[in-house]
């Protein structure tokens, strides 16, 4: 594609997106266009097993809000471990490197010594860091698994979500409003 093509569909592109996206995620998703209308039958409301009855909804927009919430925040921990990571890796090559060197005086080995305890004391709360985030993983999964058996592509009455948005910890225009 020659420059000035690719340069004007850029443009139309970035004039097509809207300029302040509204949330999604798992409650973009609970909330999204169409998804969760049902209807109630002459009047009255039926919850069946795929229809949300307001408690169930208000849990599943918490627990939906609370693992959309939290997905930066594992993102940015699973950054840091892996720089922690690969920090430990050159340590570990460079103090091996340095034991195979014969050591010129005994201050020498003392730093060795030192550099190698430091090492230790830091691999070892990596090592801890590393296991409390994977039991984060393993919490997310158990929430997510049962987000989409209780939650995903359930619908629920709009009068309910209108009753349960007072007693949600967020504020659902975020999704469903442009900014």
């Amino acid at each position: 594609m020659r420059p000035v093509a690719l340069l004007a569909a850029l443009c139309v592109a970035a004039i097509a997106a809207p300029a302040h996206a509204q949330k999604r995620g798992l409650v973009g998703a609970l909330l999204g266009a169409g998804a969760g209308a049902a209807k109630a039958s002459a009047g009255k409301k039926s919850y069946g097993p795929d229809t949300l009855k307001p408690e169930e909804l208000k849990t599943c927009l918490v627990a939906a809000h609370d693992l959309d919430e939290g997905e930066p925040k594992r993102a940015a921990e699973k950054k840091k471990l892996d720089a922690e990571s690969a920090w430990i890796d050159r340590e570990e090559a460079s103090l091996k490197a340095d034991a195979k060197k014969p050591a010129a005086d005994q201050s020498e080995v003392d730093r060795h010594k030192a550099r190698v305890d430091a090492y230790r004391k830091r691999l070892a709360a990596h090592n801890k860091s590393v296991a409390s985030y994977n039991a984060t993983l393993d919490k997310d999964k158990a929430a997510r698994t049962t987000f989409n058996t209780g939650c995903a592509g359930k619908s629920y009455y709009p009068s309910d979500l209108a009753a349960i948005q007072p007693q949600l910890p967020f504020s659902t225009a975020e999704y469903t409003t442009k900014k």
